[in-house]
């Protein structure tokens, strides 16, 4: 677990070790999304592949929308949920499916549940990570700002593989 000045910047650091900055490394992200993930991915130098999702499925994943932009650049996808701005929350079959998807393409999964607790429709909440195999390939970003009411606080936390944080915590870390 690392703490870090918010949640923002926790999912920045999170995509940043999975590209390489200006090398045409793809990030695939999630739209509608929450805009600083885009900004994320294209202020480090990679390439964001944006996933849309449709109002007539509820704006849940289409599975085989991924599969139609991976490419042997892809190198992470970005997930919240549940989702900004939508409130969508991933239903057990597709982030199962996502998680295939990583597995297949050796991906790595960088989720931000700062909206975790902000389930109200009886919907069932799926920790992505704790699916099976994708600990060791996720990065979690939580914040405080939601769960805790406390927005001006600006703390967040990433929870990732130990071999991970060494490269996160280093002031100048190299890249994937």
């Amino acid at each position: 677990l690392m703490v870090c000045p918010s949640p923002a910047f926790g999912l920045y650091l999170a995509i940043r070790i999975c590209v390489r900055p200006n090398q045409g490394d793809e990030v695939m992200t999630i739209g509608p999304g929450f805009s600083e993930n885009f900004n994320d991915v294209h202020q480090i130098g990679a390439v964001n592949v944006e996933i849309p999702t449709f109002a007539e499925d509820d704006f849940e994943l289409r599975l085989d929308e991924i599969r139609s932009r991976l490419t042997e650049r892809t190198r992470c996808i970005v997930l919240t949920n549940p989702n900004n701005p939508t409130g969508t929350v991933y239903r057990r079959d597709t982030l199962e499916g996502l998680a295939a998807i990583a597995t297949e393409f050796d991906l790595g999964v960088i989720v931000d549940q700062d909206f975790e607790r902000q389930v109200y429709d009886g919907r069932e909440y799926v920790n992505f990570a704790n699916l099976p195999g994708m600990r060791e390939r996720t990065i979690t970003v939580f914040g405080t700002s939601k769960d805790l009411g406390l927005t001006g606080f600006r703390v967040g936390y990433v929870v990732a593989p130990a071999e991970i944080m060494p490269i996160l915590t280093t002031p100048t870390f190299n890249y994937a």
